[in-house]
């Protein structure tokens, strides 16, 4: 509309200029009480974010009329309108309306520019939440291009690969997690070093994917490289390195290696035990002999290792602590079930399955839910085979 006032000065038509003014004036000063308006709209519930919707769309509108449809601040209130629109669960018209707002946002500042990755970046998140995993790792993908195409060394383009990971990951596409997970700590070790904490994080992730895959060797080499980094860095007592130690001897319990992970968890033990005070470090690493007893069928060493750590882990909060208690069950299920005391192995299985079923948020207790159920057939079955 300025344009118009413009012509209108030069032209000498000084009443219609005028009109102009005012009318722009009026534009700019509903446009003002319109954002306003939207910007009062906080809360979530459905009858405001329908009325914030509504003023989303007619700013659109208004700034496509005064700006241009293709202006800075146009497509600002479409960022805004998706947004809104994420909020109340309409994703299709969400990602409808985030393609057009990238696809403009390349054609007025280019695709390597911040705002534009940022406006691609929602619209990964968008599909995250809608679960919709492909479409998700399809727009981190050209995400992550982008941002290797300007600066492959930022540690922003990193991140990026090290979340597409995390996504393959869902999927369970255990090679290209592995393959991405080898980039990011190689990546880190060049940029920050060996020892930077970025590295070790990514390193630690590349852990989770071989032990996922059941490579264990070369989950237990890498290991043995954070261990040796953190042992330089923080010391044999420190929280993080007794942790590290006792992933390695979960990952050789795994294996087999039984005499291996007891010697580990032996000496995390016994560094712990210079510091009187009760942690998470020692419960976590009395559960973990506790299992490796129980791998080797010594159930009555598992139980007390078990009971020990319950007691121990009054601090601890949340899931884990029930993965402890579970386990305990199901090592005194299975006491009962060698002595053929079968109504107590009964009861026992009943109570790991009452303690997995309640904190079902755990990848362990999922897995301890399944064995629960596994064992607590077979002791019915026997018991019924007696009983007849």
């Amino acid at each position: 509309m300025s344009n118009l006032y413009d012509n209108y000065e030069k032209k000498g038509a000084k009443e219609k200029a005028a009109a102009w003014r005012r009318q722009e004036k009026y534009y700019d000063d509903f446009v003002d009480l319109l954002q306003r308006l939207r910007y009062s709209y906080s809360a979530q519930n459905p009858p405001q974010l329908e009325a914030e919707h509504k003023t989303c769309t007619e700013l659109i509108k208004l700034r496509s009329q005064l700006d241009g449809p293709e202006s800075t601040t146009t497509l600002n209130e479409i960022r805004h309108l998706v947004v809104c629109l994420r909020r109340l669960k309409r994703f299709e018209e969400a990602i409808e309306m985030q393609d057009q707002l990238i696809e403009a946002r390349k054609a007025t500042i280019g695709k390597a520019n911040e705002i534009t990755l940022g406006n691609m970046s929602y619209l990964a998140k968008i599909y995250e939440e809608i679960t919709d995993w492909p479409k998700a790792i399809e727009a981190s993908r050209e995400l992550y291009l982008a941002r290797r195409n300007m600066d492959p060394d930022s540690p922003k383009t990193i991140t990026q690969a090290s979340h597409i990971a995390a996504l393959y990951v869902k999927l369970e596409k255990w090679d290209l997690v592995i393959d991405l997970r080898k980039y990011e700590a190689d990546e880190w070790r060049r940029i920050e070093g060996a020892d930077s904490q970025n590295a070790l994080i990514a390193l630690r992730s590349l852990v989770d994917g071989f032990e996922s895959t059941q490579r264990y060797t070369e989950a237990r080499q890498s290991m043995d490289e954070i261990i040796k980094a953190q042992l330089r860095i923080f010391g044999p007592s420190h929280a993080d390195t007794l942790e590290a130690q006792r992933i390695k001897a979960r990952i050789c319990r795994k294996a087999g290696d039984f005499d291996e992970a007891q010697q580990v968890l032996d000496q995390v033990l016994s560094t712990r035990s210079q510091f009187p005070a009760k942690d998470a470090t020692r419960c976590f690493a009395l559960a973990s002999l506790g299992g490796v007893y129980m791998a080797r069928g010594r159930l009555p060493r598992a139980i007390e290792l078990f009971r020990e750590a319950w007691i121990e882990g009054e601090t601890v909060q949340g899931g884990e602590h029930q993965v402890i208690l579970a386990h305990l069950a199901m090592a005194i299920a299975r006491d009962c079930d060698a002595t053929q005391r079968w109504k107590d192995a009964e009861d026992a299985v009943d109570k790991a399955l009452m303690v997995g079923r309640a904190q079902q948020t755990s990848p362990a207790l999922l897995k301890q839910i399944g064995e629960c159920e596994k064992l607590l057939s077979e002791v019915r079955r026997k018991r019924g085979d007696i009983e007849s």
